[in-house]
């Protein structure tokens, strides 16, 4: 990301994981670098700065809909209020969106790392990792669905078996 391109490995990762695993990490990582993933996540947090400015200004500033909830005029207090009322769903709606597009990216690097060669190393990889970070193994799709950025272990594990061998 920007001018100066680094990956970190933390001692932990270096510690637990073979030297192919570790390989195939950074090529999913590396994955990320030539998709441009960092540039896209942060676009669309500036979109989403930008909407809640909008609609922050529109709450604020609005006569008709002060007047819709029986004020004489708009009123900041009560705009500022309606916004936090309104945030929240909105919020939801944004961060279902938004993680969705992650586990894009996490499933479009997973295969790259995979097709590099890496497939069996990437999926020992998540295994090693999940068992370290007592990760759910098991969660509900509609969790997942609405509250996850990454896609859960079993379904990378799945996803890269399906890459298919070069």
């Amino acid at each position: 990301f920007g001018k100066f391109k680094e990956i970190v490995l933390f001692d932990t990762l270096v510690d637990k994981l073979t030297t192919d695993e570790i390989i195939a990490v950074l090529a999913h990582e590396i994955a990320h670098g030539k998709f441009k993933d960092a540039w896209r996540m942060m676009f669309q947090q500036v979109l989403i700065l930008g909407l809640y400015v909008a609609i922050i200004g529109f709450t604020v500033s609005s006569d008709a809909l002060a007047q819709a909830f029986g004020l004489s005029g708009a009123h900041f207090g009560f705009g500022l209020l309606l916004f936090f009322i309104l945030v929240e769903p909105i919020g939801l709606i944004l961060s279902i969106l938004t993680n969705h597009l992650s586990r894009v990216a996490e499933y479009r690097a997973d295969r790259y790392a995979a097709s590099m060669g890496y497939k069996d190393a990437m999926q020992n990889a998540f295994c090693k990792l999940a068992r370290e970070n007592f990760a759910q193994l098991t969660p509900h799709p509609l969790y997942v669905f609405f509250y996850y950025s990454h896609p859960s272990i079993p379904d990378r594990l799945e996803a890269i078996a399906a890459v298919s061998d070069a």
